[in-house]
């Protein structure tokens, strides 16, 4: 009795552990769903008495499974990949400069600073969203359109 008891609890130690990035590949859509929904309930619960929730959110997200909170157009959340790893100077400089001027409403220079984020090479997945942010979110405050 003792070993299936152990068995047991070693069967829902293997299943709270987040896969690594390789199993997450082979995952069917299904599975990767449930988990996602399964870890930002988690987080959600761990987060619930925090004054800054959804920080807190993303970070634990971060912290134990390596994904980050995503907000979805219909307002809804989920956890994507988190791999991509943090910006880098050549980009982020650029937007900490381009958030900054946009602050003081000198617009067209922080537009400026982003087409120098843009044209940063190699970026990653999360280098292109957030460049693609910052520039909608300069767009939005100065009522122009984020074409040049």
């Amino acid at each position: 009795m003792k070993k299936f008891a152990l068995l047991l609890l070693a069967i829902s130690l293997a299943a709270c552990t987040s896969p690594t990035p390789e199993q997450r590949a082979t995952q069917t859509p299904e599975q990767s769903a449930r988990l996602k929904t399964t870890q930002l309930a988690q987080a959600v619960s761990a987060c619930s008495d925090k004054p800054d929730y959804w920080r807190c959110v993303n970070n634990f997200s971060r912290q134990q499974y390596g994904w980050h909170v995503e907000r979805l157009n219909d307002g809804s959340v989920t956890l994507a990949d988190d791999t991509s790893g943090p910006i880098r100077v050549p980009v982020g400089k650029p937007l900490q400069e381009a958030q900054a001027l946009a602050a003081q409403k000198n617009y067209k220079a922080a537009m400026a600073k982003v087409a120098e984020a843009e044209a940063a090479p190699n970026q990653t997945a999360l280098e292109i969203r957030v460049t693609a942010e910052m520039k909608e979110y300069i767009a939005g405050v100065s009522s122009r359109p984020s074409q040049p």
